[in-house]
């Protein structure tokens, strides 16, 4: 999925989630491929979406039809292939898996576009850059099991995870990664340098 977001003056294109869709009555679900999450949709009687599930900034909020999709958008991404390399990246990642007293810093890490706030109060932040802008997308509390990082999303009621590395890097496992070829977050020294946004 697409959102095209619109904030005072800022307009951008981003894509938080895609994967496949399955129908039950009224209700839409669907699986992300990046977080392996899943996302639900209730269709009202306007043939507008009311999101029962999803990612913290969806809530309260609902989709509302406008015109039908340019396939030509999407043309140049495949599904199933996007899914199978998911599924060879997170084997990867966790064949690197390591010793539980593995300790990361508090702090802004990033890789590309996307960055992840780990706060010393347990809680977190995940926002998409754009300009000198970071829309938030996800904020709940994150802990940490086995050597794997937990960041828990209330209304998404599920925990994305990334893998705390030896050189104190973050590597994303399931994660709401964007279209980035690469799932390694490092630490960014100097700071967060951006404003965020709530939508």
């Amino acid at each position: 999925m697409k959102l095209s977001l619109i904030s005072d003056d800022i307009v951008f294109n981003m894509f938080p989630f895609y994967g496949y869709v399955r129908k039950e009555g009224n209700l839409y679900y669907l699986k992300d491929i990046p977080t392996n999450a899943e996302i639900v949709l209730e269709k009202d009687k306007s043939a507008n979406f009311n999101i029962k599930k999803g990612f913290s900034f969806m809530q309260k909020k609902c989709l509302t039809y406008e015109d039908k999709a340019d396939s030509d958008d999407f043309s140049w991404f495949d599904i199933d292939v996007e899914n199978d390399k998911k599924k060879k990246d997170v084997q990867s990642v966790r064949d690197k898996q390591l010793p539980d007293k593995l300790k990361f810093r508090f702090g802004e890490y990033m890789n590309g576009n996307v960055h992840v706030s780990l706060e010393e109060n347990g809680s977190y932040t995940i926002a998409y850059r754009f300009q000198e802008y970071l829309i938030v997308i996800s904020e709940g509390k994150w802990s940490t099991r086995n050597g794997i990082l937990k960041l828990r999303d209330p209304f998404l009621n599920y925990s994305f995870t990334m893998l705390i590395s030896v050189d104190k890097k973050l590597i994303a496992i399931d994660f709401p990664n964007e279209l980035n070829e690469e799932w390694i977050y490092s630490f960014v020294e100097e700071g967060n340098k951006y404003k965020k946004i709530n939508l």
